[in-house]
């Protein structure tokens, strides 16, 4: 059976969930009335309206999934615990958990070797929550900050449902932009918030992932640093849409002028944002794309290019007209002219995650278990000043960022941050499985080439690619990754899926099944259909 997304909803879920939805609306209503709590009125109102919007949506509900999972704030006037993208994931599991109730379900498509390296890793993940059990600051336990657990659970909600997915070729030309829409506007929120320090008060109710360093800065009397606006890094996965439909070569040679612009744009927002990993990851992208577009040959010319825009900066900043000292942070890995104190900020940041990283190793003060991990948590004090750090405090006030950063286990780093949580093993574990998910990805690209699937393969699969060499050498964070992987690969997937139905069309009989990361060789078979046909 395949999934039509443009199938309405079921008549009898909607009439059930309709009833059942009234039933409690309607008790609730009674108890507010009783006892004159009249605001509590607004939020049923926002869980009707979201129902609604569930209903309507109905097996269209998924694309809430690539919507909000970069919206990793919370709704502060709702009285919940979760962030908008659990919410998303979460309205559209019980969506998809109904349809599968009423037997509306399509489904699930046969799991693979790469699934297999996901489930080892959550296996494993099991293993360290049984010897380092963590509990919730709103239950009294000792050890608090277990949300990294719930991440994993969403993500994985979130596989399931995308596992009941499959796209059509018309489909697959929004989704990029779609999954590139929540961190833009979230982007745009931190722009805002860092220049309209006034903003904060206003937005931060409704959202809390935005930057509020400036504000508490502002708050305290302090002097705000901003050489650095962290926000303009999120301008990155517009890039990534951008390359993933048009080949970069086009783009840089301003053979595409709208979507050149806009490219360029982006280009200038990462510089300004001054993280060297930015830059790095903008022309790692930039050289995949390429490659997968056209081979080596627009490699070649592209990486010329790069070499001279980072020429003429260069010129530019030695001959009077000092560029922006964010964009000159960007690029101090490279020796050039820029700004001492520039260049001395820059090295004193890789200097303090060095020593840092240093002390965690040695020390069995942050890492007790370096073999196999303490598992995600904290003390419910530790806690209390992470969050004094999130909104623009030191944390420990008296010891500096540096404990703060140690205890909370934000190392930078995406190896040291995985054997503070499943050790070394557990690191070795999840390595593979980025690895093959790298490998995955990269056959899937080349195998949707010349398919309407090669945009949305290129911009989920190229970042995966990266992924591994990122992660070890560059800049990671388990807790997040984790996740974050295991929705990548259930895109992945997705494409796949969705060209094994591409490749039916084109064929008179029904493909033979194999697995997901088997996937048919589309182009020959769509390329010896058409030739049949002329």
């Amino acid at each position: 059976m395949r999934f039509d997304p443009r199938q309405s909803s079921p008549v009898g879920i909607v009439i059930f969930i309709v009833t059942i939805g009234g039933l409690i609306g309607a008790m609730f209503m009674g108890q507010v009335v009783a006892h004159n709590e009249f605001s509590k009125i607004g939020i049923v109102a926002g869980g009707a309206l979201a129902l609604t919007i569930c209903l309507g949506m109905g097996k269209n509900v998924w694309l809430l999934i690539p919507l909000g999972w970069t919206l990793t704030g919370k709704v502060q006037v709702l009285p919940l615990p979760f962030s908008v993208r659990d919410l998303c994931v979460y309205a559209a599991f019980i969506t998809f958990a109904g349809l599968a109730v009423f037997k509306k379900l399509p489904k699930s498509s046969k799991l693979g070797v790469m699934d297999g390296f996901m489930f080892v890793n959550l296996a494993y993940l099991v293993t360290v929550f049984l010897r380092n059990p963590v509990g919730t600051r709103a239950l009294g336990s000792e050890m608090v900050g277990g949300k990294p657990y719930l991440d994993v659970i969403t993500a994985l909600l979130a596989f399931w449902v995308l596992q009941h997915v499959t796209i059509s070729a018309k489909e697959t030309k929004w989704i990029p932009w779609l999954m590139a829409a929540g961190s833009t506007t979230v982007t745009f929120l931190g722009v805002l918030t860092q220049r309209f320090t006034f903003l904060v008060p206003i937005i931060a109710p409704l959202y809390s992932g935005i930057n509020v360093g400036a504000y508490m800065a502002e708050q305290r009397g302090d002097a705000y640093d901003e050489t650095r606006q962290s926000a303009l890094f999120g301008f990155a996965s517009l890039a990534g849409v951008l390359m993933a439909f048009t080949r970069p070569l086009y783009l840089f040679l301003f053979l595409r002028p709208f979507w050149s612009l806009l490219m360029y744009g982006t280009i200038v927002a990462i510089f300004l944002s001054g993280f060297r990993t930015g830059i790095v990851y903008i022309a790692v992208i930039t050289l995949l794309s390429s490659y997968f577009y056209a081979g080596l040959k627009d490699v070649l010319r592209l990486s010329i290019i790069m070499l001279l825009g980072v020429m003429m900066l260069i010129f530019l900043q030695s001959s009077g007209f000092p560029i922006h000292p964010a964009a000159q942070r960007a690029l101090s890995f490279i020796p050039g002219p820029w700004d001492p104190d520039v260049v001395a900020g820059a090295q004193e940041s890789s200097e303090w995650r060095f020593e840092m990283w240093q002390i965690a190793l040695e020390s069995k003060e942050y890492i007790k278990n370096k073999i196999l991990g303490d598992g995600f948590g904290f003390s419910a004090y530790e806690l209390n000043l992470q969050l004094q750090a999130a909104w623009g405090g030191q944390g420990y006030l008296d010891r500096g960022k540096t404990e703060t950063q140690l205890v909370t286990g934000a190392f930078h780093s995406g190896p040291i941050s995985a054997i503070r949580y499943v050790g070394v093993v557990g690191l070795v574990i999840f390595t593979l499985f980025l690895v093959v998910c790298a490998r995955y990805a990269w056959k899937l690209i080349r195998q949707a080439t010349g398919t309407p699937f090669f945009p949305l393969a290129v911009f989920v699969g190229v970042p995966l690619i990266y992924k591994p060499f990122c992660y070890l050498f560059v800049f990671g964070a388990f807790e997040g990754d984790l996740p974050e992987s295991i929705v990548a690969l259930a895109f992945l997937n997705m494409i796949a899926r969705a060209m094994i139905a591409y490749q039916a069309r084109f064929e008179n009989h029904n493909p033979k099944p194999y697995s997901l990361h088997e996937t048919p060789n589309v182009t020959t078979s769509y390329s010896a259909s058409v030739a049949r046909n002329a």
